[in-house]
């Protein structure tokens, strides 16, 4: 959306292939492919699988099922709103001059905005899904105060010949979040050798 190319008929044909709505697109507008329709059938179209409008009505959808089945209180869904876009708004987009390109820099904006909260959600999701103690939990698995956790992770490998250079990469310390926090973090590397880097 914010590149120089984002109103050639390229461009936004290659989307439409990305999103598998070719098709559709073709036998909806009349039009060879441009920005508007393009952003018309893969933002607002609520009948749309592919579009966001019918993908955010889904994730609703699912949440509230999500939430009656885990016994969680309180409103779990996107922090962004999917962008509103009226006729005059897709028109305006894919227009020539500054203030066109500011309207589709912002546009970019919102869309990566959105991009952002969906995995936040995710995250909160999939924490409500599998910790006991998330807030707003409800119910037999509802925890007051402090859980900890003691996980022990091991890889072990064999070799049929003497190894002169293994190079190995882990990703194994865990990440602080607004559910949990790390409060100690060791690696035992044997036959002793040491990491050479530790970084997170």
């Amino acid at each position: 959306m914010a590149s120089e190319w984002a109103t050639r008929q390229s461009h936004v044909e290659w989307l439409l292939e990305a999103y598998d709505s070719n098709r559709i697109y073709r036998s909806r507008y009349v039009v060879a492919p441009r920005l508007g329709p393009m952003l018309d059938l893969l933002v607002r179209d609520s009948e749309h699988p592919r579009a966001l409008a019918f993908q955010a009505r889904a994730i609703a959808r699912d949440l509230e099922t999500l939430a009656t089945s885990l016994g969680i209180t309180g409103e779990m869904g996107l922090d962004e709103a999917i962008p509103q876009l009226t006729d005059a708004k897709l028109t305006a987009l894919e227009a020539d001059g500054a203030e066109a390109e500011q309207a589709r820099r912002a546009m970019s904006d919102r869309l990566r905005a959105l991009s952002w909260a969906a995995g936040q959600l995710s995250r909160q999701v999939v924490a409500a899904a599998l910790f006991a103690h998330h807030p707003g939990r409800t119910g037999a698995g509802d925890m007051k105060g402090t859980v900890r956790y003691h996980i022990r992770h091991e890889t072990a490998y064999e070799y049929h010949n003497d190894v002169v250079h293994s190079h190995h990469t882990t990703a194994s310390r865990p990440r602080p979040t607004a559910y949990q926090q790390c409060l100690e973090h060791v690696i035992n590397v044997t036959p002793g050798i040491l990491p050479e880097a530790e970084r997170d």
